[in-house]
């Protein structure tokens, strides 16, 4: 969840409740930012789509929507466009007080994404890579040693602090699988051979 599918639910919410509806009349309402930044921060068509199924004109529904919003101690202002829009702006404080935290998980969230390889060669002219074997690394005055890899897990949070509690917007949600983030290189570990 974002900040703007919050006040979606806020709002869907509050048009439920003061019109007794039920969720599936609602589904048809939009809820987006203005094409123009003057207009405020969200915009919703509430009051074009419920017209129909309350048999009342957009305006008298907009007037009853912005009167509930109105008393949402987030919103600075609510103003209703044309014939039924609704554009709606969020108090600077709330943007202010946004908190975002990122937990990170080196070798994965269960732990089982560290990955340590067997000790390998390479041929710096040619790429070839190949396992390499103790003896090799001693004539050669090679450290014999294996490569560890981790993955990282990453989790991101939005709150704001609202009477001394966290308030979550939305909670340890992944971002977007992606590739850089999976066998990270480490270093290498050494390993001690009996001799």
């Amino acid at each position: 969840m974002n900040i703007v599918n919050y006040y979606r639910e806020a709002i869907s919410d509050i048009i439920l409740d003061e019109f007794s509806l039920k969720n599936d009349d609602i589904k048809n309402i939009s809820f987006e930012f203005p094409k123009e930044t003057g207009l405020g921060d969200f915009s919703t068509n509430a009051a074009m789509a419920l017209a129909g199924k309350l048999k009342k004109a957009p305006n008298e529904i907009a007037e009853s929507i912005v009167h509930f919003l109105n008393k949402n101690p987030d919103i600075e202002n609510v103003d209703i466009a044309g014939k039924g829009f609704i554009n709606i702006k969020i108090k600077k404080k709330v943007w202010q007080n946004l908190i975002y935290e990122i937990t990170m998980y080196f070798g994965g969230k269960d732990s089982t994404g560290v990955y340590i390889s067997k000790p390998i060669i390479t041929d710096h002219q040619t790429g070839f890579k190949r396992q390499l074997y103790p003896n090799e690394a001693r004539i050669k005055d090679l450290t014999y040693g294996a490569d560890i890899f981790y993955d990282v897990d990453v989790e991101y949070s939005q709150f704001r602090i609202l009477d001394g509690e966290r308030k979550y917007i939305y909670k340890n949600i992944p971002p977007p699988t992606n590739d850089f983030l999976k066998r990270v290189y480490l270093g290498k570990i050494p390993i001690m051979l009996r001799s």
